[in-house]
């Protein structure tokens, strides 16, 4: 029996002259011993990981330098914004958190296009008060604000938005001031 399994793989081969059995057709290779070449892997890649900063992977730190230094060239093709009343009002009941902004001239903020992102700034006619200091902590992290008028504060992270489809945006990350 076993002199009959071995005539029948035999027959699949061919005799050459150096006694090694050869394949007649690719067909007649058993799929047990059938080898097939997979190309070379690339070993892959990861970047390292970066720890995060007040201006690292939320913004642009070149924007964060030219804004604290002189805002009013940054600010000068921005769009000024302001919250809408609807997204006040919605915010102050409870019906939403979403903060939703307006095109509005002398607005309290900034829209600053940069590449792919659109930051969201104080704009130069901001004065931060005790009574637009909820407005101003839904859009920023407020860090050592003092009660009373505060006027100087440095930009650590400008907020982000993103454009709806009604010409307004929606704050999508508060950004960061530092008093």
């Amino acid at each position: 029996m076993e002199e009959v399994a071995q005539n029948k793989t035999d027959s699949a081969y061919s005799s050459k002259s150096d006694s090694r059995l050869y394949p007649t057709e690719p067909k007649d290779i058993p799929q047990s011993t059938r080898q097939t070449r997979q190309p070379p892997i690339a070993p892959s890649y990861d970047p390292p990981a970066r720890e995060p900063s007040a201006t690292s992977n939320y913004s642009n730190p070149q924007l964060v330098e030219t804004y604290n230094r002189d805002s009013r060239s940054l600010l000068r093709n921005a769009t000024e914004v302001s919250e809408t009343q609807n997204s006040i009002s919605d915010r102050s009941l409870g019906r939403s958190t979403s903060v939703t902004l307006e095109n509005k001239s002398r607005g309290m903020y900034a829209v600053v296009p940069e590449r792919d992102t659109i930051y969201l700034v104080p704009s130069n006619s901001i004065r931060i008060t005790d009574s637009n200091l909820t407005t101003v902590e839904a859009l920023f992290e407020c860090r050592r604000y003092q009660k009373g008028y505060s006027e100087r504060f440095n930009l650590s992270r400008p907020a982000i938005v993103i454009p709806l489809s009604s010409g307004q945006w929606q704050l999508r990350e508060r950004g960061i001031l530092e008093f």
